[in-house]
């Protein structure tokens, strides 16, 4: 049973870090705006650099950096994006 429970926590370790890099890759606005281009319709006709302006245009930082992620618009309900950010 002790294996088990460290086993399991072996592979929750494990998620944890792959989810904490991929938000870190996702972070970045180059990749963000491959994403966007490629999926939004919205997207589809301005460059990447456009896009890239559209993002957060008061940073010249190359990554994104997530502020109010919680969104308690719904009663009883906390939504929490790991970004969130408008366009």
């Amino acid at each position: 049973m002790i294996e088990l429970n460290a086993l399991g926590f072996s592979l929750n370790s494990d998620k944890r870090f792959f989810d904490a890099q991929s938000k870190k890759i996702l972070s970045f606005k180059s990749i963000q705006a491959c994403i966007l281009q490629q999926c939004l319709e919205e997207f589809k006709h301005l460059s990447l650099d456009q896009i890239i302006d559209l993002m957060q245009p008061s940073s010249l930082h190359p990554q994104l950096f997530s502020h109010n992620v919680e969104d308690t618009s719904i009663p009883d309900a906390i939504i929490r994006y790991d970004f969130l950010y408008s366009i």
